[in-house]
């Protein structure tokens, strides 16, 4: 019930109906002292029966209609039910009020039955209602604009927290690619491939400017299609491949239903880089890198297989994944809330490891971002 209930909406709701009881004090009072009645006037039902109590009340019944309103919205209640839903509540809380300031007047000792049961009536009732309906849909309204202010700040944020990540994650693989042993290496290889096959030494280097120049293109975009992705991937594993030469082979099954699916921006190259971090070792100088892409019912299954080093028991993907892996999962989580699987396994049947992403699977242009607060 607490996920549901909104402190800050309701101090706004108090105060806006505080304004309406103070207005209405005001002029019951003026009415009080401008036309004097004989016998005197009864001031307890003027400042707590009709000013206190009936604060007291309304907000009480607000607080319920807050906490319902926010269930609709969090069910994408159809607008006509939404509607209705307030009509019905705007006549119930005219009753609502009278039956239960009739219920404390009583235990008080400050009105009978007789007298609370006449405050039930139907003419009692069409005396109030234009108060309290007119009252009850300004601060349904207030409500309302609030969830909607409320969603519009959460994608806003959203979107800045997003843009953050996508910038850290071209950064993250702007430091790879610059590292000193990858551009060591990579001159080094267009060096020796000068002399002895000029055609591949310049081919790398155009694929080393092109991979530089990709990065540092790639639009704020979050989600880009696979196929783009997989273009991008390409121009780095073509200088790793140079690099490794026979000792490392590398395989791509991307299914072609897949190609205009949705995938997350640079969100392979640091898995990739990772696998070659981790895959070559003393025991394993001869890497299988083989990347499947394919469509499962309504998901998109990424699955990055290598036969390197196994993952050891102690093995913490958390904390040794390295910011570039950590930075993945956090994107993950931000662009599908739980709605993704990412995890690190040893393959059962033979030597390697395997990294599985799931995710929603959505056509470009189709991409729906969900509310950081899935509250709302």
């Amino acid at each position: 019930m607490k996920k549901y209930l909104d402190i800050k909406l309701i101090k706004i709701l108090s105060l806006f109906y505080a304004i309406i009881v103070f207005i209405t004090f005001i002029k019951r009072l003026y009415f009080v002292f401008s036309r004097p009645r004989d016998g005197g006037f009864n001031w307890f039902d003027l400042i707590f029966s009709r000013t206190i109590l009936d604060w007291i009340l309304v907000m009480l019944f607000m607080i319920l209609v807050t906490i319902i309103t926010k269930k609709m919205i969090v069910a994408n209640t159809k607008p006509v039910i939404i509607v209705l839903v307030h009509l019905i509540l705007s006549f119930v809380i005219d009753w609502f009020i009278f039956l239960f300031a009739a219920v404390v007047l009583y235990l008080m000792g400050r009105t009978t039955i007789v007298n609370g049961i006449k405050g039930l009536s139907l003419d009692h009732f069409m005396f109030s209602i234009d108060y309290y309906f007119t009252a009850y849909f300004v601060m349904a309204g207030i409500i309302h604009i609030y969830y909607y202010i409320e969603r519009v700040k959460n994608v806003e944020m959203q979107k800045a927290l997003l843009s953050n990540q996508l910038t850290i994650s071209k950064m993250n693989a702007l430091k790879s690619q610059l590292h000193p042993h990858f551009l060591f290496n990579t001159l080094n290889t267009i060096s020796s491939l000068i002399s002895s096959n000029t055609k591949q030494a310049q081919n790398t280097l155009a694929d080393l400017s092109d991979l530089l120049r990709a990065i540092l293109d790639l639009k704020t975009d979050n989600l880009i299609t696979v196929e783009q992705e997989i273009k991008l991937l390409k121009k780095y594993l073509d200088i790793i491949q140079i690099r490794f030469s026979d000792h490392l082979t590398i395989k791509m099954d991307v299914k072609r239903e897949t190609h205009d699916a949705l995938i997350p921006s640079m969100l392979l190259q640091p898995i990739v880089e990772n696998t070659f971090k981790h895959g070559f070792s003393y025991h394993n100088t001869n890497l299988v890198l083989h990347i499947c892409i394919f469509k499962n019912k309504e998901s998109l299954i990424v699955e990055i297989m290598n036969n390197g080093k196994p993952i050891e028991e102690s093995y913490n993907m958390k904390n040794s994944s390295g910011k570039g892996i950590s930075n993945v999962i956090e994107r993950l989580k931000t662009l599908f809330g739980s709605n993704f699987q990412f995890s690190f396994k040893n393959l059962k049947e033979e030597k390697g490891v395997v990294t599985k992403i799931v995710t929603p699977f959505k056509i470009a242009e189709s991409i729906i971002y969900e509310p950081l607060n899935s509250d709302l």
